[in-house]
């Protein structure tokens, strides 16, 4: 292959010796091939999975996924999240996960209404990075719940990577990096090495005492919760931007929530906010037939009923480590989320009080709202 302009060959075994050995063979009969060694036991699987690569700031290019988004999304937290999809099946239910994010995710949620910027007129270079990377956290919390060892991190301020290669020192200047002389502007005491960078990374690949706090978000090597936005962490959080984003499009919103001082305190907040919206909280347990029905009578008393529902309250998987007896009585102790109860509120909107479905626009519980 490599005699034939293979653009890359990785020579996987499980001996370095005879790697290194067919390395030098292929370079004397190849001088110019692309070797890499890859000692592989293929008897050991994955122990841990890290996500590093990334761009950032970049000008708006646009991908044709669906929803259409642009690349640093595309790029940073699309593929990723492909990737991992693809490996799980492979690999082993304890290896770590890690995903490195940054203190950027504080530039902006993911904007699941908006990805792609409004086609570009509306992008922001920076607010793109941080709603990557914000997934990346999120994304780091969801494989926590399905019972993976998932942690993401922030490296540190680190100039030596390849993240700035696309800035002119007229950029850099601009950003506080560098002065007009050309030298780093920036507080030493704030940069990091390479190799002071990875560190955290390491540490979240491999240190046991941190097993019980997975879906953490790490600086410095240690766990560091209170760094990250709330909106980062919290699943929950989502629901509260995205409500928060159509109430100002003129969308009347009802949150329904389990934690009603939650709920009660987002519509609070949206009205605050937003001049003239309309928002109200109300009690939904979603594993409830009749809690459904007082979410309903609740919504057609304050406006007059509903034209769009949206039910995005779960739960994502058993605890990891469940025997097979344990796994089958779980799923009955919560009812495949509930799936019966839901079916019999839904057909009550539609059947018995036909009014419920007019007047309000939206209804969101406290989960991840997909619109």
């Amino acid at each position: 292959m490599a005699k034939h302009g293979a653009g890359l060959v990785v020579l996987a075994g499980r001996s370095l010796t005879k790697l290194q050995e067919s390395y030098k063979a292929i370079l004397l009969e190849t001088p110019l091939a692309n070797l890499r060694i890859l000692v592989l036991d293929l008897e050991d699987v994955a122990s841990v999975l890290v996500h590093n690569a990334g761009i950032m700031a970049t000008p708006y290019k646009r991908h044709s996924t669906t929803p259409p988004c642009e690349t640093q999304f595309y790029v940073n937290q699309l593929t990723p999240a492909l990737f991992t999809r693809l490996l799980i099946p492979s690999l082993h239910r304890h290896t770590r996960i890690v995903l490195v994010s940054s203190r950027g995710h504080h530039y902006s949620p993911v904007r699941f209404d908006d990805l792609d910027f409004t086609g570009g007129t509306e992008y922001d270079p920076w607010k793109s990075y941080g709603q990557s990377k914000s997934a990346h956290m999120l994304m780091a919390v969801e494989l926590a719940k399905r019972g993976w060892e998932a942690f993401s991190l922030h490296p540190g301020r680190i100039l030596e990577t390849g993240l700035l290669r696309g800035f002119s020192q007229e950029d850099k200047i601009k950003m506080g990096i560098l002065k007009e002389s050309g030298e780093v502007a920036m507080d030493p005491a704030e940069l990091k090495t390479i190799a002071q960078g990875a560190a955290t990374t390491i540490f979240a690949a491999f240190e046991p005492s941190i097993s019980s706090e997975v879906g953490s978000y790490l600086v410095d090597c240690r766990v560091a919760n209170g760094d990250a936005n709330e909106y980062a962490l919290d699943p929950v959080s989502i629901g509260r931007a995205a409500a928060l984003r159509l109430a100002r499009r003129g969308y009347s919103i009802v949150i329904a929530d389990i934690q009603l001082d939650k709920g009660t305190a987002t519509a609070i907040e949206i009205t605050k906010l937003v001049p003239g919206a309309k928002a109200a909280a109300t009690l939904l347990d979603v594993a409830s037939e009749e809690s459904w029905i007082e979410a309903v009578a609740f919504t057609v008393k304050t406006f007059g009923g509903l034209s769009t529902l949206v039910n995005n309250a779960g739960i994502a998987g058993p605890p990891c480590g469940l025997e097979d007896q344990s796994l089958v009585e779980w799923n009955k102790l919560h009812a495949i989320n509930a799936a019966e109860d839901i079916a019999k509120a839904i057909e009550f909107l539609a059947t018995d009080d036909s009014s419920f479905m007019t007047g309000v626009d939206l209804l969101i519980d406290g989960g991840l709202m997909l619109k």
